[in-house]
């Protein structure tokens, strides 16, 4: 038998990690860019180019973000 008490088991088995990043815009921009470009194949090749734009404005973003965490 073990004989740690509940509450040091607890403890133990904290998620990781304990501190959640801030809510952010970018994975929505993101996912905008994704659709854009891919809409941009059935239209227009202008729709595809603006949004490979918004997608690597995003994608830059979000990791530039993520970095100064």
């Amino acid at each position: 038998m073990n004989d740690k008490s509940a509450a040091d088991n607890r403890e133990e088995n904290l998620a990781k990690p304990e501190k959640l990043p801030e809510p952010t815009f970018w994975p929505i921009t993101l996912s905008v860019g994704v659709v854009f470009f891919f809409w941009g194949f059935v239209t227009s090749l202008i729709i595809s180019g603006l949004g490979l734009v918004v997608l690597g404005i995003a994608l830059a973003g979000w990791i530039g973000e993520l970095a100064n965490e």
